[in-house]
């Protein structure tokens, strides 16, 4: 079934943008998970989050390299790529020494996940800590960028236009 839009032909799914894009999205991948036992997995639009615990380091990155097999075979029936490239691989533990080097999890065709100590999930950025430091600093760093910007470019703003911005209360001028 060939679907037209104004500015091209679509072959196979739904034109970028559709609203019926994310419904049939989840829809699709909705049993992507049906047969992973021993870990929990969350879906949000196309990302996915496969976590788990186990008694040791070893034990968990096992743990999660089955989980991963599944899923990824899952895809494959599925039609659906894995960028293996934006997978990592994030471990969370009382012993920091020698940890992230030692346990990592492949791919399928046998690419080795990065292991990461920070990823950005839903706008949230996670450390391997779970201490939420890389995430304040990183909220902390915008609006100094912003304001920044403004005092360095204080001399080019009106009168007008200091006085909408209130840049007053900060000293800036």
């Amino acid at each position: 079934m060939t679907i037209c839009t104004q500015n091209s032909s679509v072959h196979k799914g739904v034109p970028q943008g559709s609203i019926l894009g994310p419904l049939l999205f989840i829809m699709y991948i909705n049993d992507v998970g049906q047969n992973v036992s021993d870990a929990n997995m969350h879906f949000y639009a196309d990302d996915t989050i496969i976590y788990g615990f186990g008694s040791s380091p070893t034990d968990t990155v096992e743990l999660l390299q089955k989980a991963f097999d599944v899923v990824q075979h899952t895809f494959l029936q599925l039609k659906l790529v894995l960028n293996a490239d934006k997978t990592k691989l994030m471990l969370f533990s009382k012993p920091r020494k020698g940890l992230q080097k030692t346990h990592t999890v492949f791919t399928l065709e046998g690419n080795e996940i990065e292991v990461v100590q920070s990823y950005k999930y839903l706008g949230i950025l996670l450390d391997d800590t779970l201490t939420f430091k890389a995430h304040i600093e990183n909220l902390v760093n915008k609006p100094k960028l912003k304001l920044g910007f403004l005092f360095r470019n204080k001399f080019c703003f009106s009168v007008e236009v200091k006085s909408v911005l209130s840049l007053q209360h900060f000293n800036l001028f």
